[in-house]
């Protein structure tokens, strides 16, 4: 099970600005509060191709839990709140997702 905050960022912020934010305060926050577990943070890639249309989110971050509970509660926890606070003036919105792994045989 995994919780997963699609984050976008405000147009009136650099992607550099929004990168760093991200890739710091917020990844900070976020990690003292996950305990090891399994986690992926991705962010669009400086070198799309030409053309392409743009993400939908400028980024994504994953935290893995063993049940839906615990995704829950850590998705409304102190801790996760404070980190998104740290994207404040950055985020034009974060949207929230519960989700159980989908296994393909």
């Amino acid at each position: 099970v995994c919780s997963s905050d699609l984050i976008r960022r405000t147009a009136a912020v650099e992607p550099e600005r929004f990168e760093e934010a991200v890739r710091g305060p917020y990844a900070e926050k976020i990690a003292e509060a996950t305990d090891g577990r399994r986690r992926e943070l991705l962010l669009p890639s400086a070198d799309a191709r030409a053309g392409d249309p743009p993400p939908a989110f400028d980024a994504v971050d994953i935290v893995w839990f063993d049940a839906a509970e615990t995704a829950v509660a850590f998705s409304s926890s102190a801790v996760a709140q404070q980190a998104r606070w740290e994207l404040g003036g950055r985020a034009a919105g974060i949207e929230r997702l519960i989700a159980r792994g989908l296994q393909i045989i």
